[in-house]
């Protein structure tokens, strides 16, 4: 399996970037607002601000990333 790297740029959004793979670029591909940089070689998603969500409601937030299933042939959670 390729080296997949996620962090968080300092001005939000999170930066994905691993080596050119079809299947991972297939599964990037899914998740809503993502953006190519071309120059720097690497995916993003910007994070949105909740301001409007109580801290009762907080733990039901979810990444896209937590419906990735990154292993080989495998399909999103959501798509099942």
């Amino acid at each position: 399996m390729a080296r997949i790297q996620i962090s968080n740029d300092l001005s939000g959004p999170i930066i994905v970037s691993f080596p050119y793979d079809p299947l991972l670029v297939e599964k990037v591909k899914t998740i809503d607002g993502r953006r190519w940089h071309p120059a720097e070689k690497h995916w993003s998603k910007t994070t949105e601000i909740y301001t409007h969500v109580s801290t009762r409601n907080i733990s039901r937030i979810r990444s896209p990333l937590d419906n990735l299933d990154l292993k080989k042939g495998g399909r999103n959670k959501t798509n099942q």
